[in-house]
Order: structure tokens, then C-alpha cells, then sequence
């Protein structure tokens, strides 16, 4: 049976998530190309109608915005999943 300890654990993750950076693929803006981005938030606001609470709801998203020009790429406005 081979068991790591929780630090062996986390040296091999640290090791995979650096071994698939090293072969990520770089995202540039969809409008410039730029390649750097800055953190902000969407503002979402949800109906009562079809809220589960049956009262409106404002909900911030995070998102990225092109440091450039501003642009927000639709691939950061959409739910991400690990």
C-alpha cells in the first residue's frame, strides 16, 4: 500500500498544476489581444418572479476585464467549473 502524508500529498499536486501551466494555453482579449486583465464585478439582478425566494435578488459576478480596452470576454462571464 502506498500512502503519502498530507505534505507528500500536496508536493504532487503543486507538481501536476505546474506540469499543466507549463502547457496552458495564454488568453488574450476577444477585441485587442491584449493579454492582461484586471479583476471586476458583473451585477446580476434576478426577478421575484423566478427568484427561489420569491423576492428579487441582486448578485455580484466575478469577472475579468481587458486591461487595454475594457472588453469582458464572454468565456469570463460564463459559470466555470474545477
Amino acid at each position: 500500500m502506498n500512502s503519502m502524508n498530507p505534505a507528500q500529498a500536496q508536493q504532487a499536486q503543486q507538481q501536476q498544476l505546474q506540469a499543466a501551466l507549463e502547457n496552458a494555453e495564454d488568453v488574450n482579449c476577444d477585441e485587442c489581444e491584449n493579454d492582461r486583465f484586471v479583476p471586476v464585478f458583473v451585477v446580476k439582478k434576478i426577478s421575484a418572479l423566478i427568484s427561489p425566494s420569491g423576492q428579487e435578488i441582486v448578485v455580484p459576478i466575478q469577472a475579468l476585464k481587458c486591461d487595454k480596452c475594457n472588453h469582458i470576454n464572454e468565456l469570463f462571464l460564463k459559470p466555470q467549473t474545477p
